[in-house]
């Protein structure tokens, strides 16, 4: 669970400058000022590269399939709402594929796109919490599972200076939202111990309040796509 936060963490803050001396970069003729370290097609070629860059290891031999995670936390501001998932279990990881990935050496830009056609987010326990004005949070607890289709996670490093790493970002993207989600039966229907129930806001507008949520976990399935496909943040 720690290499995870430490992954996580270094998508979204700055890290350590490690130098690269791998494959030749080449340009595109309409831009000099675009940089692709590597073909796209070549997953050696870009695992060289970033082991290199974020001092990260070579993968193992044998990747858990699914994903799992611990716990994973999220805020639904729409819904005055938080979500808590506990025992999270990711499938589809290794279908993805990067689409783009070049430095735009004029703004200090490098830019990695990962396109995932599904992701299941498969959870053991999703604690929905509630929050009132003035009042204790009302919380009810079931599985729940998320099916993301047409998912893309564009990563980006401002600062990029060559081998130096500044501020990173990374945007989930989804160009035509088609979510299906299944909740437990506590999560559809409940009252609270004063009566109140539990679903309003969650319920009134779901498609919404899922999108957010799962753009928000943006950083958390890059890292969970870097120790699947990429290299292994345990060993730096």
């Amino acid at each position: 669970m720690k290499s995870v936060l430490y992954l996580i963490c270094l998508l979204l803050c700055s890290s350590g400058t490690l130098s690269y001396e791998g494959h030749r970069i080449s340009k595109q003729s309409h831009n000099d000022n675009i940089e692709r370290p590597c073909p796209l097609s070549s997953m050696t070629c870009i695992r060289n590269y970033f082991q290199s860059k974020l001092g990260c290891g070579p993968l193992g031999e044998h990747i858990l399939k699914p994903y799992y995670l611990e716990k994973i936390t999220a805020d639904m501001p729409h819904s005055n709402a938080s979500v808590r998932f506990e025992g999270v279990r990711l499938h589809g990881l290794n279908t993805g594929r990067i689409t783009e990935f070049y430095i735009n050496r004029d703004a200090d830009i490098l830019v990695l796109e990962v396109e995932l056609d599904k992701l299941i987010m498969d959870t053991e326990r999703a604690t929905i919490i509630y929050h009132r004005k003035g009042k204790e949070p009302l919380e009810v607890t079931d599985p729940s599972k998320a099916y993301i289709y047409g998912l893309s996670l564009t990563y980006t490093i401002r600062d990029f200076h060559g081998s130096r790493w500044g501020d990173q970002h990374v945007y989930a993207y989804l160009s035509h939202p088609k979510i299906n989600l299944k909740l437990g039966a506590a999560h559809v229907d409940n009252t609270g111990k004063d009566g109140d129930l539990i679903n309003l806001k969650w319920f009134e507008d779901m498609k919404l309040t899922v999108a957010e949520t799962l753009i928000s976990l943006g950083p958390v399935y890059m890292t969970a796509f870097f120790q699947t496909k990429i290299c292994d943040m345990t060993i730096s």
